[in-house]
């Protein structure tokens, strides 16, 4: 009985463990946008929980600290995240979507109305 009991605890612990992985964790640290003036994005959880993206390297030095990315937050039905996208150099926002192409890969697609562009995020 007591072995019984053991592997319970054990099956217990490991299916906790896999269903409380948030697969918001998976999107966070740097990343490398080469059609994005070769930038390399930092995405981090602000304060509000959300995912937030700031430009710490990149070939146009003058979007340098920039932060295009706010507000995404993960919609499991969906499979995507959801937030803004405001171009480095300009002065409005788009409506954004990051979906994980794999553990390595990241597409970011910006709307605006019918006008779309999509970027692919390496992680470096």
């Amino acid at each position: 009985m007591k072995p019984f009991i053991l592997f319970l605890h054990v099956f217990f612990f490991c299916t906790m463990t896999l269903f409380a992985q948030s697969p918001e964790k998976s999107i966070e640290g740097n990343w490398y946008a080469e059609d994005l003036s070769q930038s390399t994005i930092l995405i981090y959880r602000d304060n509000s929980g959300a995912l937030s993206g700031k430009i710490i390297k990149s070939s146009d030095h003058a979007m340098v600290n920039k932060e295009p990315l706010t507000g995404f937050r993960y919609f499991p039905e969906k499979k995507m995240y959801v937030g803004k996208v405001k171009p480095a150099n300009r002065n409005f926002e788009l409506d954004g979507e990051i979906t994980i192409i794999n553990e390595s890969t990241l597409q970011l697609v910006g709307s605006w109305f019918f006008i779309t562009k999509t970027f692919l995020l390496k992680r470096i």
